[in-house]
């Protein structure tokens, strides 16, 4: 007989995550807010039993469609997780409006958090920040912080349609220590045979570029349909959807191989 797998816990590091979306029953064990506070540690809330509008913030149920991608039951047509019934999620609520937007610190920051007390080593991170800006001392320190003590952080390379991926998916380049546990990730077209790119929009998947390439991986741009109780089964595009069907792979093999 076959050794049952073990669950791996999943930091999702985005708007939070509602539990109360029926594909969400079971896969995840924390919702917890992070509040911005100048100089000093996040307020961090506990949120894991408030409404839907709380739990998930933003306009588009981004970090909710981000969990589902990775641990979501399959309900009314919708897609399964891929790392279902294996991943178990731990959302950090970092972000700052229905828009989606967080401090940079604050998102590693949460990773920290969620590996201290909680166990958590297997962070996604569905956002990719601008492209040419370098990220700030504290989260450098907060990544490292996460590596170094048995982490890996997925992050999505951005839908700029750039030559390079943003400044926060290309950290290891300027921050020793930290490609070990780290890996970028860029979104295919349906075809799989170059990057995603919309010529009407002129908005697309990020390259690796030469500076990430050594820690970049590639998956689809397109993913879905995953069930949103108000407005039935969407796709879900971008890089934010590439990033946790890599976070879900890794939580697959982790769960195998824990060494």
């Amino acid at each position: 007989d076959k050794a049952p797998l073990s669950k791996v816990k999943v930091g999702v590091i985005d708007s939070g995550a509602d539990t109360h979306n029926p594909t969400m029953d079971g896969s995840v064990s924390k919702v917890l807010k992070f509040g911005y506070v100048p100089g000093a540690s996040s307020k961090v809330t506990d949120i894991t039993n408030a409404n839907s509008a709380i739990q998930d913030m933003s306009d588009g149920r981004h970090g909710t469609f981000v969990s589902q991608i990775i641990a979501g039951k399959a309900v009314q047509g919708s897609t399964a997780g891929d790392a279902l019934g294996i991943a178990d999620i731990y959302a950090g609520q970092t972000t700052i409006n229905s828009a989606g937007q967080s401090y940079t610190s604050v998102n590693f920051e949460a990773m920290r958090y969620l590996q201290e007390k909680f166990g958590v080593k297997l962070f996604n991170g569905s956002w990719g920040g601008t492209t040419g800006k370098l990220a700030d001392d504290l989260t450098q320190q907060f990544a490292l912080e996460v590596v170094q003590n048995g982490g890996l952080i997925v992050l999505a390379a951005g839908n700029e349609a750039k030559l390079i991926s943003s400044d926060l998916s290309q950290m290891p380049s300027y921050v020793d220590g930290l490609e070990q546990g780290f890996l970028t990730v860029v979104g295919l077209n349906t075809e799989h045979t170059d990057l995603y790119y919309n010529s009407a929009t002129k908005t697309g998947s990020n390259a690796c570029g030469a500076t990430a390439s050594r820690w970049c991986l590639a998956s689809d741009y397109v993913n879905g349909p995953y069930y949103d109780a108000d407005k039935g089964n969407q796709l879900f595009g971008g890089t934010s959807g590439a990033a946790p069907t890599v976070t879900s792979a890794a939580a697959l093999v982790w769960s195998k191989y824990p060494w």
